[in-house]
């Protein structure tokens, strides 16, 4: 099961990521750099309004895994959705209201616009609010199921929609309106689409012919300390992943804050790659757990690690690399190539340092355990908030991505060894040394040696070639290096030989 959710995931996600990068040129065409600014608003702006999910969703994802692990009673867990979805539905309103109140100072006195009317920033943004409140309750029924462990139907539906919400987008600015609320109303059409095959998949697994759940105080109850220490997790989380955007959308224009925006998308596509490992080792992580396996925990958990630097690590290494020419063949600009370069690099370094820290936090997760990451992501926060305002203040864009560097490598460094202390004892060396040192060490020194190679041969390779060939060099080293996988691998291999 856990293989052919990672499959899937791997599939769908990086198919859906390509779709999204491939197009943002064009989106930028027709919308101009500044509008696209506001589409990077409106992540950051869906991103913070997670905070009102209480912890809620991931602890519902839990239970649904506990369900698959006959840990969990039917009955329970519909009275358990209900809930949860009434809650959703309740705090959605919120959003939109909020939406409409706040859309006129926050258009008027936090946003700098230069080419776009306020109106039009304002509409934008209370149509982000709908778009996003659709999204949070869209939340609900997705971490059902993946915690159901249909993570296949998940990925082709997401594929599907996710042709729909970006060709559509499109055709609407080509044909119809060239204008940023045009985009956002699209997006919000697709999101009611979306919320109901999700909420008509999640009944039809778990749901009773002549019982749909009701509203339950005691079945939130039930998950409230998993939930409280989720949100504290949530808030510690985005404060330090999203205060650099917060603080940058008051200082630059809404022109260089599109700049920005634009280097994180192509950094942030490292968690396109990560994600489908997590939600597949994730489920199962949590139904090892109520079975008590644990040596079979430990071995998914270090798979799950050392895919995520075959993965992800190798990608990230090519991206810092290789940062300005990947942006060159992406937007055909050499001047903006040059300036946003260091910027992805910067971001990449972060992106790539956070994200080997899932598969530990997917295990703590697994387990109940949410007390680790909520000290000491309170404790970097109290740190190192004032530092990256100070260092973003002085220094700017370079500013604010070198202070998410240092918090990330302080923030790892200590969760990883304090983690190891408590659970899965005696596997800090095996994580550090087998998971993430040797893959990735290998891969750093292969696209060095490479480029090095390149730069001082006389062999002159077309770009995108050159590309392709690191990444799949980068992606083979790591493999070879990464010891459980390719044991895995060769398994497979000599199975189907015989």
């Amino acid at each position: 099961m856990v293989r052919k959710n990672l499959v899937a995931n791997l599939i769908g996600q990086i198919f859906q990521s390509i779709l999204a990068i491939a197009l943002i040129p064009i989106y930028i065409e027709y919308l101009g750099i500044e509008s696209y600014g506001l589409i990077g608003v409106f992540i950051t702006l869906q991103a913070c309004l997670s905070l009102l999910d209480l912890g809620i969703t991931p602890a519902l994802g839990r239970e649904m895994s506990l369900f698959t692990g006959n840990a969990r009673s039917r009955r329970s867990l519909l009275d358990l959705l209900r809930s949860v979805e009434i809650l959703a539905v309740a705090l959605a309103i919120i959003m939109v209201l909020s939406a409409i109140i706040i859309s006129n100072y926050i258009a008027l006195k936090w946003l700098k616009s230069e080419g776009l009317e306020v109106s039009t920033v304002a509409n934008s943004l209370k149509i982000m609010g709908a778009v996003a409140s659709l999204r949070f309750i869209e939340g609900v029924y997705k971490s059902s199921i993946y915690g159901l462990q249909q993570q296949v139907w998940v990925n082709i539906v997401n594929t599907i929609i996710g042709i729909l919400r970006s060709f559509g987008a499109i055709l609407v600015l080509m044909y119809i309106s060239k204008t940023i609320e045009a985009f956002f109303v699209w997006h919000g059409l697709i999101s009611i689409l979306t919320l109901i095959l999700y909420y008509l998949k999640t009944y039809r697994l778990i749901g009773e012919k002549n019982y749909t759940g009701k509203w339950s105080i005691s079945a939130l109850i039930s998950i409230r300390g998993f939930a409280s220490g989720m949100i504290g997790i949530t808030i510690i989380g985005l404060l330090l992943t999203q205060v650099d955007k917060i603080i940058l959308t008051k200082i630059l224009s809404l022109t260089n804050f599109g700049y920005y925006t634009l280097a994180g998308t192509v950094s942030n596509s490292l968690y396109m790659l990560i994600g489908p490992i997590a939600q597949a080792i994730y489920p199962r992580l949590c139904e090892l757990n109520a079975l008590q396996m644990k040596e079979e925990f430990c071995n998914v958990y270090h798979k799950g690690a050392q895919l995520v630097s075959i993965i992800a690590g190798a990608a990230a290494i090519v991206i810092i690399i290789y940062s300005e020419k990947i942006l060159i063949l992406w937007t055909a600009n050499s001047k903006l190539s040059e300036s946003v370069a260091p910027i992805v690099s910067f971001l990449t370094i972060a992106n790539i340092i956070n994200g080997i820290y899932w598969i530990p936090y997917q295990a703590q997760l697994a387990v109940g355990w949410t007390n680790l990451t909520l000290k000491l992501g309170a404790t970097a926060v109290i740190i190192m908030v004032p530092i990256m305002i100070m260092a973003t203040y002085h220094w700017g864009i370079l500013g604010a991505t070198s202070s998410l560097i240092f918090t990330q490598i302080s923030y790892v460094s200590f969760g990883i060894y304090i983690m190891h202390k408590k659970i899965l004892k005696d596997q800090l060396y095996d994580w550090m040394i087998i998971d993430i040192i040797h893959p990735l060490g290998a891969c750093i020194i292969f696209v060095l040696l490479y480029k090095m190679l390149l730069l001082y041969s006389e062999i002159k390779l077309n770009s995108y070639l050159e590309l392709t060939l690191v990444s799949f060099g980068a992606i083979f080293t790591a493999f070879i290096f990464a010891k459980d996988v390719r044991a895995i691998a060769i398994e497979m291999v000599l199975k189907k030989l015989k």
